[in-house]
């Protein structure tokens, strides 16, 4: 027997998963809250639980979504029993307010959200002068930055720069915008040298 029609093959997954008020999946952040410094880094673990088996949906079809932080490492999903799994994602406050970290699976049962919230406080511009030093100093060497995260520091550098007497930061500040300018040519330029 052929089974061809879209209603009738829900109404056998709906009879053998019922529809419930819960969720899908269950999904716990480690820990539950967080709170830091832009610029700081935080990891968290996250655990999905199915709450029936078997599941239609692979965990990996999970989606992640960010606010006010963007990821450093996100590991891959390990199975821990039956229906659980964990991942480890680290990731970098990158702006001041209420940060997130988001994740969403999409089942025919339900979809199933879980969140954690950073409260990301602003640092001062000595701290953003260090870390834009600190970051021009390992891109000079040749080590791996995100040059995002260095625009938004340069950004954060020139714009505070107005409230301080001091040459050393004024002088970085408007090496600043060289920089900035000069990083999303190379992107721009890297962009073009792809799409050929």
């Amino acid at each position: 027997m052929k089974l061809k029609n879209p209603f009738f093959i829900l109404l056998i997954i709906s009879s053998l998963f019922p529809f419930s008020e819960g969720t899908a999946t269950i999904i716990t952040f480690s820990p539950s809250r967080a709170s830091g410094k832009v610029g700081d880094v935080r990891t968290f673990q996250i655990e999905a639980q199915y709450t029936h088996l078997p599941c239609l949906s692979p965990v990996e079809t999970g989606e992640f979504s960010y606010e006010k932080v963007f990821p450093v490492s996100v590991s891959e999903w390990e199975s821990l029993a039956s229906g659980r799994f964990r991942k480890i994602v680290t990731v970098r406050l990158k702006e001041a307010g209420k940060g997130k970290i988001r994740l969403s699976f999409v089942c025919p049962i339900k979809q199933s959200v879980g969140e954690v919230v950073i409260d990301i406080t602003k640092r001062t511009l000595e701290e953003t002068y260090r870390e834009a030093k600190t970051l021009l100093s390992d891109l000079l060497v040749g080590k791996e930055i995100n040059l995002e995260y260095l625009k938004d520091t340069l950004r954060e550098l020139i714009t505070e720069s107005s409230k301080t007497k001091d040459k050393a930061i004024k002088d970085l500040a408007k090496k600043g915008k060289e920089i900035i300018a000069a990083i999303e040519k190379i992107q721009v330029l890297s962009s073009e040298a792809i799409e050929r």
